[in-house]
């Protein structure tokens, strides 16, 4: 593996919106970006990294993400996909 290929990874940030019927991730911190969600508001949930070589901690392959985030600048999903979330301290 390269070194150009183990620098892919970018910051991502993990949201759900308050019904928890969605989830999305967006590279910006505070979801500005992402679509209204109706009436719900979206909930920052933690944040990872982003990259082909990473492994997602939500159990979503990071292709689509990458697909999504590149076409709109965010990625969003039902919840029911999301599995647990764990952050490091």
């Amino acid at each position: 593996m390269s070194e150009c290929e183990q620098d892919d990874a970018r910051k991502a940030f993990l949201f759900v919106n308050s019904a928890r019927t969605l989830s999305a991730v967006t590279l910006d911190r505070e979801g500005r970006n992402l679509p209204h969600p109706g009436i719900c508001r979206w909930n920052f949930r933690g944040e990872f990294p982003l990259g082909v070589q990473e492994v997602t901690p939500f159990g979503v392959d990071p292709e689509p993400i990458l697909r999504g985030v590149a076409a709109n600048g965010y990625f969003v999903w039902p919840v029911e996909n999301l599995q647990p979330f764990g952050t490091s301290q």
